[in-house]
């Protein structure tokens, strides 16, 4: 049973340790500044190697050209352990008239398991394009840093322990988000973040 428990607390560290800045994607928006008062709901699934994460965002317009949003999912390691997660972030146009919008993205996330609690967050330049031939159809790519951090009680196989510790890794995104009308969107997406996650929503707008 200890030798059970050891290995479980090795997957689930390396596990995390690699893929937990996961929860800090997808993207799922682009760079358009966005009106005062815009609100949207996502409902999302963001699949990795060893992570994935199922979530749901709710997002609003602060200001005209910044949103914040917040994030309430299920992260699930490597088939090993699974717990909830919550998401803070916020989206910030660049206020300088370019052909492509430019925004800043931040996120701070927590996700609490039975082997131990993952924190991280992400820092990324948003760049996005609106299609002039396919209005409905908007291009966007990401470029950034994601830091993780995870504290564990289990211990590796020599005996020292798993946690806590941290690490920062370099995070790109790219994706298409298409307008079915002025309420409904989807979008589909890649992140790589040391391994590549591929993800994918739905979203309605208020």
């Amino acid at each position: 049973m200890k030798r059970m428990a050891v290995a479980a607390g090795v997957v689930w560290g390396v596990a995390v340790s690699g893929y937990g800045a996961g929860f800090g994607l997808p993207v799922g928006d682009t760079a358009y500044p966005v009106e005062q008062e815009f609100r949207r709901g996502s409902a999302y699934v963001a699949a990795g190697s060893d992570l994935s994460t199922y979530g749901a965002r709710l997002s609003r317009g602060l200001v005209e050209g910044l949103t914040v949003f917040g994030d309430l999912g299920i992260v699930d390691v490597d088939d090993v352990d699974y717990g909830p997660g919550v998401q803070l972030g916020a989206v910030g146009a660049v206020p300088i008239e370019l052909p492509v919008d430019v925004a800043g993205r931040g996120t701070v996330n927590v996700c609490t398991f039975d082997e131990g609690d993952m924190f991280g967050g992400t820092l990324a330049l948003l760049v996005s394009r609106q299609l002039s031939a396919l209005p409905e159809f908007s291009l966007y790519v990401g470029a950034g840093a994601a830091y993780t951090e995870f504290d564990s009680d289990g211990v590796k196989e020599d005996g020292t322990p798993i946690g806590p510790d941290g690490k920062t890794e370099a995070l790109v995104s790219g994706g298409a988000l298409c307008d079915f009308d002025e309420n409904w969107s989807a979008f589909a997406e890649f992140d790589y973040v040391e391994d590549p996650f591929y993800a994918g929503g739905l979203q309605f707008r208020w």
